[in-house]
């Protein structure tokens, strides 16, 4: 797992290819955006400006979460907070294959909660001819998510906690000092795992 104190401003990293089927193009605009140019194959191409049948955004957005996740599955999310400047530059067909890059932007210790962790990121989605399915105003910018992410010390705190909580419980039960002992170890242990942990994940090359 990786936290916000392993993340660096300017690290990039891709998805590999997703390709896109008419057939859940069709299922999902059906279900969820029916406009004609998203479910009507004959109509897209008689009347729509596309002159053929294009994806929703909101399913272009909802494949690209898919791919991001890709990515990013091994970070510490807490949530993300707010999207800047989506613009969807070219529209995904079927049969297209698209592919996420993602690079970090800046980050910063959060005003209210300084044992969390707020990070900008720049995202792009490209088809296979490298043209931007998601485009910001700026050039090279396609949108920016701003997202908390959990740091490493405050797992600690909750380890710390927990150990104490035990002894304190131990005492009671017990009559005895034998639990803090027990619960020592028990924090040493965690430590120990979560520092075999980072350097698993230190040598990682980022996609």
């Amino acid at each position: 797992m990786r936290y916000y104190e392993d993340l660096t401003p300017g690290e990039e990293s891709a998805s590999g290819g997703y390709t896109v089927t008419e057939a859940e193009l069709l299922d999902f605009a059906r279900r969820y955006d029916p406009q004609y140019f998203h479910v009507d194959p004959r109509q897209a191409e008689e009347r729509s400006i596309f002159q053929g049948l294009i994806a929703s955004g909101i399913f272009t957005m909802a494949i690209w979460r898919r791919l991001d996740h890709e990515i990013a599955h091994d970070i510490a999310w807490i949530c993300g907070i707010q999207w800047d400047d989506v613009r969807f530059a070219v529209p995904v067909r079927p049969g297209d294959t698209v592919r996420a890059r993602a690079k970090i932007v800046s980050k910063r210790t959060s005003r209210k909660h300084p044992e969390r962790g707020v990070v900008i990121s720049e995202y792009k989605l490209l088809n296979q001819r490298d043209e931007c399915v998601f485009k910001h105003h700026n050039p090279g910018y396609f949108f920016c998510e701003s997202i908390i992410i959990a740091k490493r010390f405050s797992q600690r705190l909750l380890h710390a906690g927990l150990m104490f909580y035990s002894i304190f419980i131990g005492i009671i039960a017990h009559n005895s000092v034998y639990p803090v002992f027990i619960g020592m170890e028990i924090f040493k242990t965690q430590m120990i795992t979560d520092q075999s942990k980072n350097e698993d994940t230190a040598g990682d090359t980022k996609r």
